[in-house]
């Protein structure tokens, strides 16, 4: 899926700095399927012939066939807002139930990126919706577009984080329920503030199983932006 957004350049591109890749698909890939297929997704058993090539150029071009199930997914895209109070830095994050895990977890506003979106309009949107924060998509700073799951998946994750003013949200730390539509039916999530600092312990110490990698990604983005150090950071 191809997506538009805007960031600020960073120093030194990664793409200008890896090294000539030593793996190509050769031909077009070939798809059995698909056999599941939903409003969000499709899976599909896909072959491909791959060339390897050595980057000295010491030996020859060797080639095997890569077979695997592919699953479609629509691009992700998060944000976490946050902000300071009383000297301390805070973040928002939404409490949601997950059948997949049998459980509640703490996660960052965020949701699929519709076709052809800017995913920093996603992210303000996904913002609204499931933490009742209005911010302008321009306020947003993009930190990552990553694959989060190669083995499977071709879907991308986004995460970007944006600085609120808690003025603007005089209960913004008061825990309030949040109503959305998902698929026709009613979806609810209850906005959530928490100490960064706090979260940063509790995750150092391996006592926080609710969060996903995506949303603890952004964590750490948040506390390099806020200069706030961590407990086993010993250069802090």
């Amino acid at each position: 899926m191809s997506s538009t957004y805007s960031r600020k350049p960073h120093k030194g591109s990664v793409d200008s700095a890896l090294p000539e890749m030593s793996m190509s698909q050769v031909g077009e890939v070939e798809s059995d399927g698909p056999h599941l297929e939903d409003m969000d997704f499709r899976s599909s058993i896909n072959s491909a012939r791959v060339c390897v090539r050595d980057p000295q150029r010491r030996g020859q071009d060797r080639e095997f066939i890569a077979r695997r199930r592919v699953v479609v997914a629509r691009d992700g895209a998060s944000v976490l807002p946050y902000f300071q109070s009383a000297g301390r830095w805070k973040i928002v994050l939404v409490e949601q139930y997950r059948i997949a895990v049998g459980k509640a977890t703490l996660e960052a506003p965020g949701g699929v990126v519709e076709n052809k979106e800017n995913v920093l309009k996603t992210m303000a949107r996904e913002l609204e919706e499931e933490a009742g924060i209005k911010v302008d998509p321009d306020q947003i700073e993009l930190r990552f577009r990553e694959i989060y799951l190669p083995s499977l998946l071709n879907g991308r994750a986004w995460g970007g984080i944006v600085e609120i003013d808690q003025e603007s949200y005089p209960d913004l730390e008061v825990p309030t329920l949040q109503r959305e539509r998902e698929s026709g039916r009613d979806s609810y999530t209850v906005r959530r503030v928490f100490f960064l600092d706090e979260i940063l312990e509790l995750r150092g110490n391996s006592d926080l199983d609710i969060l996903d990698l995506w949303t603890s990604r952004l964590i750490s983005e948040v506390a390099v932006a806020t200069r706030t150090p961590r407990k086993w950071d010993t250069s802090a």
